[in-house]
This record gives structure tokens, C-alpha cells and sequence, in this order.
């Protein structure tokens, strides 16, 4: 079981991080690396029955948010300068 939680909570998310280098800017795939904890926990947690404190779901929730954030493409809106005359 240790081993499917090595596999699937690191080689796995780290692999699928290494080939979506060569699709998407470096800038949006350092957010990936925030996952790769996230992940390991999770599969710990489900296979190992590892306790995980009450904070754990807040933080899933704060790391998922902040990587969909960053990875929305926002529309980039500047306005005009108004100038006193």
C-alpha cells in the first residue's frame, strides 16, 4: 500500500508535471507543483488511513483555488489615464 501512495502521490503527479512542461509556459506549470503534496496526502489518507488534521480540506480547497487562479486567463484591462487640465 506504501508503494501505491509513493506512486501515485509523487511519480505520477511529478511525471504528468515533467510532460506538461513541453505544452504549456513555465509559468503555468509551477503551479502543478502545488498539487504534488496535495496529492500525496490525499492517497496517504485514502489508502494508509493516515490521520490528517481538520485544516486539511481548507488547505485543498486554498491550494485548488489558487491553482485554478492561475491558471484563468484574465482579461487584461487598462484604463485610460485621466488627465486634469
Amino acid at each position: 500500500m506504501q508503494l501505491f501512495c509513493i506512486v501515485l502521490g509523487g511519480v505520477v503527479p511529478f511525471a504528468l508535471w515533467t510532460q506538461s512542461l513541453t505544452r504549456w509556459p513555465v509559468s503555468r506549470v509551477a503551479l502543478f507543483g502545488n498539487l504534488i503534496p496535495v496529492s500525496t496526502t490525499a492517497w496517504a489518507w485514502i489508502l494508509l488511513n493516515e490521520t490528517v488534521s481538520p485544516s486539511f480540506g481548507l488547505s485543498i480547497c486554498l491550494v485548488l483555488s489558487g491553482v485554478f487562479l492561475g491558471h484563468s486567463d484574465w482579461p487584461l484591462t487598462a484604463s485610460p489615464a485621466k488627465s486634469k487640465n
